[in-house]
């Protein structure tokens, strides 16, 4: 009943908007071949080594090799980020929304603007490596609710067609749009009636949890930053293991000035600056060690891969504090 409650009460404020569903869509859904995700035509046949080496491999990068801008080795790093980019796209995010940006930062100038508002040794890794992709999570996805109806629509007539079922109802699109405003605080309004709206609403929900003791199950919902920046994350996140399993070199930061950062690159208010992930080729080369797990250190000057918690500090089993039962293979 309180989802429906919000539902009418967001569609009365996506009508005040203006923010119409079309009657026909004039958006087109991309469509890719999983032949072109999965290079050898079918994903059972990508081993799971794949996956383990990007992942043991990755490393945060303290050290870049400074290219010219002119030179063949750039060209190709920016090229290979680009691909590895558009192919993060694809990260999970929350009903689809994908309230997320990024902005490469790949000229000299550009660069030199962008690093300084980088902290300490952050400086000069924007200005060494090849280029920087600076993430942004979209706090006021609400915003772009009548793009996201015509998306939904969309990709649902090629679902619905290939399932042989009827495309999703008008009222039904309606009310995605209405839970992706309650999940995502991003209600598209200005943000000095919306934040005090969001903490409202946050405040009413979880009243609703505690008064009920829990009886009547309503969602754990979070701010608009904290909800958008978690989903920028999953696209950063597959960024950087693209690169690492292209030989590309990382570093993920979060020593920076956002107020600077946005004034340099032009970038709306409306979006926070989770990450800044600086990319290109190491000066040296990681060299393994035997016997020890994880990433190169930042600080270490021979790269010397980081240790992990104990996975019995980290991982439980069916309870938190648990030890696992199951035995690894």
């Amino acid at each position: 009943m309180l989802l429906c409650s919000f539902h009418k009460l967001v569609s009365g404020l996506l009508g005040y908007l203006q923010i119409k569903l079309p009657s026909k869509s004039n958006c087109k859904v991309e469509q890719k071949s999983l032949k072109l995700l999965f290079k050898n035509g079918n994903p059972e046949e990508i081993h799971a080594n794949s996956f383990d080496d990007a992942i043991t491999h990755r490393y945060t990068c303290s050290r870049f090799q400074n290219h010219d801008e002119s030179s063949i080795e750039h060209q190709q790093v920016i090229s290979d980020a680009l691909q590895i980019l558009d192919v993060a796209r694809r990260a999970p995010s929350g009903f689809n929304v994908q309230p997320w940006r990024a902005v490469m930062v790949c000229s000299t100038e550009a660069k030199e603007r962008l690093s300084r508002y980088a902290l300490a040794h952050n400086a000069d890794r924007i200005r060494d490596s090849d280029c920087s992709v600076v993430f942004l999570a979209d706090k006021e996805c609400g915003r772009e609710m009548s793009r996201f109806g015509m998306f939904l629509q969309e990709q649902d007539q090629v679902v619905a067609k290939a399932k042989n079922r009827k495309p999703m109802s008008k009222s039904k699109v309606r009310y995605t749009q209405a839970l992706v405003l309650l999940f995502s605080s991003g209600y598209p309004i200005p943000r000095w009636i919306g934040a005090p709206f969001s903490f409202f609403v946050r405040l009413g929900v979880a009243a609703v949890s505690v008064l009920s003791r829990r009886r009547i199950l309503v969602p754990s919902l979070s701010s608009a930053e904290c909800w958008a920046s978690k989903n920028c994350m999953l696209f950063a996140m597959s960024y950087i293991l693209g690169c690492a399993s292209r030989n590309l070199a990382t570093a993920p930061m979060e020593g920076f000035n956002a107020g600077g950062v946005r004034k340099v690159l032009g970038i709306p208010k409306r979006f926070a600056i989770p990450l800044i992930v600086s990319t290109g080729k190491p000066l040296q080369q990681a060299d393994t060690i035997s016997g020890v797990e994880g990433d190169v250190s930042v600080s270490s000057p021979k790269h010397v891969y980081t240790n992990r918690y104990p996975m019995n500090q980290v991982l439980y089993q069916d309870k938190y504090g648990q030890d696992f039962t199951i035995q690894k293979h």
